[in-house]
C-alpha cells in the first residue's frame, strides 16, 4: 500500500473528532502502528484501528488499499455501530502499537545529538522535513523493543542480508524467519520479552512485527505469550 494521504473532508473530520496531528495519524499508518479490522473487497477499503494517547482513545481510519488515501476517521463507538464490536485484543494491540511507536521516538530524542535524531524521527513522523526512500537491494537494521515488567528497552540487533529485500517481502514464507529466529538465539534475546521489531534504513523506519508474526515459536513460548 502507498504511503497515507487525507483527503479534505478525511482532515476536517480527524480535527473535529480527534487531537492528533495530520503527520502523527500518517505516521501511524505508515509505520504499520494500526491493527486492520476489516475490509470491504468490492470497494477496496480497508478500516485500520489506530489509538491516540492524547485522547486516551481508539479510532478507525478509512482507506484506500490502492492509492493509501483516508477517505474518513471515526470514533470506536461510531464504527461499532456501523460494523459491530471490535475485539478487546485489537484495542490492546492498537495501543500497544501507539505506544511504542512514541517511547522509540522520545528514546531517539534523547539518546542522539539533536542533528542525528531529527533525521531518524523524520522516519517516525518527527520533525525532519524529508523522508528518503531505501535503494533496491540495501540491508536493515533490525531493533527490538522489549519489557521486563514495567520497564522497556531498546536493543540493536544485526544488519539483514541484501537478498532479504525490503520489509514489505517480508511474507510468511520468506527466508528471514528462519535467519531472525537464529539470531534471536545467538543474542539470547527471550521470545516473550519482545513487544515490537524496527527495521531501520538511512531515515526510514517502520515496524517489522510481521518478524515476530511468522515467527516459528516452541511449546514453552506459546505458553508464555501473553495477548
Amino acid at each position: 500500500m502507498k504511503k497515507a494521504s487525507l483527503t479534505v473532508h478525511a482532515a476536517m473530520r480527524l480535527k473535529e473528532r480527534c487531537h492528533l496531528s495530520l503527520d502523527d495519524v500518517k505516521c501511524l499508518l505508515d509505520s504499520g502502528a494500526t491493527v486492520q479490522v476489516s475490509a470491504q473487497r468490492a470497494a477496496q477499503l480497508t478500516h485500520r484501528l489506530f489509538f491516540s494517547s492524547i485522547d486516551d482513545a481508539w479510532f478507525v481510519a478509512v482507506q484506500d488499499i490502492n492509492d493509501g488515501g483516508v477517505l474518513t476517521t471515526l470514533p470506536l463507538e461510531y464504527f461499532i455501530n456501523l460494523h459491530g464490536p471490535v475485539p478487546a485484543a485489537y484495542r490492546k494491540r492498537a495501543r500497544r502499537l501507539a505506544t511504542d511507536i512514541a517511547k522509540m521516538r522520545a528514546a531517539v530524542q534523547k539518546r542522539l545529538d539533536r542533528p542525528q535524531a531529527g533525521k531518524v524521527l523524520g522516519a517516525l513522523g518527527g520533525d525532519a522535513k524529508e523522508n528518503e526512500k531505501p535503494t533496491p537491494a540495501q540491508t536493515w537494521r533490525l531493533s527490538v523493543c522489549l519489557t521486563s515488567g514495567d520497564t522497556v528497552t531498546y536493543k540493536n540487533l544485526s544488519r539483514t542480508l541484501v537478498t532479504f529485500g525490503d520489509p514489505e517481502k517480508w511474507t510468511r514464507d520468506h527466508p528471514i524467519h528462519v535467519w531472525f529466529r537464529q539470531l534471536l538465539t545467538e543474542k539470547n534475546i527471550p521470545v516473550t520479552r519482545i513487544r515490537s521489531v524496527v527495521a531501520c534504513h538511512g531515515r526510514i523506519s517502520c515496524l517489522a512485527d510481521c518478524l515476530m508474526e511468522n515467527l516459528i515459536l516452541t511449546e514453552s513460548e506459546i505458553a508464555e505469550m501473553k495477548y
